[in-house]
């Protein structure tokens, strides 16, 4: 390598550094928020702004995460911008660079006009730093009414997401798939070793299981080798969320209880679950490597034969042998004769099933403080022309049938060659996850409509192993959404996390719950309960504003 080179290099990299000691003072709220003028100087008379549809407007676009390997002029694109006159500059980053490569774009002052962005504390930064524009909701009612409408339908809680100081900054977007809670699966084949006729549903059930499992070698080889679960450390809502779900608790997240907003760990039957799984630790029927897992251990722990019970699944992703990546196909090749089943989580205490759900809630879309004012109408009009029509919305999420997909009823709807895999990718055709976002069209469809494009078997499971109805979810959406988490939240899961699981491997004693309880509350969890409660009012102003029809206290 040259001098010269090198010296450009150096360069480069300083520049870089300067510009993730920025994103540190930025985007993490860090400092002094940046200068007020800039996002007041942005206000719009929005009664003066109209769109002309007969002038080609561009407009940069950085849609959804998942997309890093999408390419221009890709046959969506193509098709939006054939419907909306419009010539987009799509804008594709890496997910794990991605908040270091758009914290370079917005300290240089590169801001596309449209960009997307996924939690609230960092939607929260950018509007303080002025990089946001304001919009207000009278805009969205007029120019976007089918559009809202949708999120008010079907996740109403995504309106905090984007709000901030009274005014909101954004457009929700909606991902009815995060509503399905997921599915628990079970060898089959070790069920029939121990003598176990039905594929368990209570939580005494399912102990009877696990203790099988542990003691009387379903695999049949002559050793002491399996348990009856592994569960997930790598993430607070994986940590035996569906033993705290049957007893109604969210263990990391905040719920309406009694007309007042708590926090679902800090309530006296969450002492009562861990108590439980505690006995159950003891007894040996958990793995005791539990704790050192990652976000795929526990799925490895089943696959490889070390338990018999893996509760983090989807239909496709674990039981649909249609899908040539699922789990039950994995499993049988590395053991043919392996059988696997599906199951609801463990039943209520209340003789009904729950488990914990994300929500339909999905992140947010964002204009550009700089951005001329009639793109953002002709935005409006785009998503209001696409949410009102789901077939148009499944053509710019999935392509055209016949073309890039079609349907079966039993394989569902699968990619056509030649879009399959990376062709896929680089067109940004999808492979049938039309509940989730697309890069141009931001939310995904109803779950009524996804229901007509689902297979028989994926049909059937989510109706026997994982309704919507059995979810469970964070009163607000996401704690994220507000101020005071921006502080404390990180902490006060890590806290508990440790409590927990040294309470149920018995490194404390039981009675350490109360001790955790008010550590939480010093630590930051009284002050976040308050907020909680005063936001949960101004939600409620939110939603009058937009026409949401206030849902019953979950």
């Amino acid at each position: 390598m040259s001098i010269p080179s090198f010296r450009v290099l150096l360069s480069i990299r300083a520049h870089a550094e300067v510009g993730l000691i920025c994103l540190g003072l930025l985007l993490a709220g860090c400092g002094k928020p940046g200068p007020e003028g800039r996002t007041e100087a942005a206000q719009i008379d929005w009664t003066r702004v109209s769109d002309d549809p007969s002038k080609t407007l561009e407009i940069s676009w950085l849609g959804p995460l998942g997309f890093e390997k999408g390419r221009p002029g890709s046959w969506i694109q193509s098709r939006v911008e054939e419907l909306f006159n419009v010539k987009l500059d799509p804008i594709f980053i890496d997910p794990v660079t991605f908040d270091k490569v758009l914290s370079l774009r917005f300290v240089a002052g590169n801001i596309p006009d449209v960009f997307w962005d996924g939690e609230p504390m960092r939607i929260r930064a950018k509007v303080r730093h002025g990089f946001v524009l304001e919009l207000p909701y009278e805009v969205l009612l007029e120019h976007a009414p089918h559009y809202v409408a949708y999120v008010n339908a079907e996740a109403p809680e995504t309106w905090m997401y984007c709000y901030w100081q009274g005014r909101n900054w954004g457009i929700p977007t909606v991902v009815p798939g995060g509503a399905i809670p997921l599915i628990s699966a079970w060898r089959a084949d070790w069920l029939e070793n121990v003598g176990i006729s039905k594929v368990p549903e209570t939580l005494e059930e399912y102990h009877e299981a696990f203790r099988h499992f542990t003691f009387d070698d379903p695999d049949r080889n002559g050793l002491a080798d399996t348990y009856g679960l592994s569960p997930s450390v790598a993430h607070w809502s994986y940590l035996f969320t569906e033993f705290f779900a049957q007893r109604d608790i969210l263990a990391f997240d905040l719920q309406e209880v009694n007309g007042e907003i708590t926090w679902g760990g800090i309530r006296p039957e969450a002492k009562e679950v861990l108590a439980m799984l505690r006995d159950w630790y003891a007894e040996g029927i958990i793995d005791p490597d539990f704790v050192l897992g990652s976000v795929n251990d526990s799925m490895l722990a089943f696959q490889n034969g070390k338990v018999g019970y893996y509760g983090l699944g989807t239909y496709d992703n674990t039981l649909n042998a249609a899908e040539p990546s699922a789990l039950i196909n994995r499993m049988a090749q590395l053991a043919p004769g392996i059988r696997l089943v599906a199951g609801p989580p463990p039943l209520g205490s209340d003789g009904r099933f729950h488990r914990r759900a994300w929500g339909g809630g999905g992140h947010v879309m964002q204009f550009s403080v700089d951005i001329d004012p009639e793109k953002v109408l002709r935005v409006l009009r785009m998503l209001d022309t696409i949410y009102a029509d789901p077939k148009l919305a499944l053509e710019l999420n999935m392509g055209r049938r016949g073309l890039h997909w079609d349907y079966s009823s039993e394989h569902g709807v699968r990619t056509l060659e030649p879009y399959k895999e990376k062709r896929a990718e680089g067109e940004m055709i999808g492979s049938g996850n039309f509940t989730g976002p697309s890069f141009f069209a931001p939310s995904g469809l109803p779950l009524d409509v996804v229901d007509t494009l689902r297979s028989e078997g994926q049909r059937e499971a989510v109706r026997l192993y994982s309704q919507p109805e059995w979810g469970l979810i964070n009163s607000l959406g996401k704690t994220d959404v507000l101020a005071s988490a921006s502080d404390s939240l990180g902490d006060l899961r890590r806290i508990q996390e440790k409590y927990f699981v040294d309470i149920i491997r018995g490194k404390r004693p039981l009675s350490d719950f109360e001790e955790f309880v008010a550590e939480w509350k010093r630590q930051g969890g009284e002050r976040l309960l308050a907020e909680a409660n005063e936001f949960r009012r101004k939600r409620d102003e939110v939603w009058r504003k937009v026409g949401v029809v206030k849902k019953e206290a979950q």
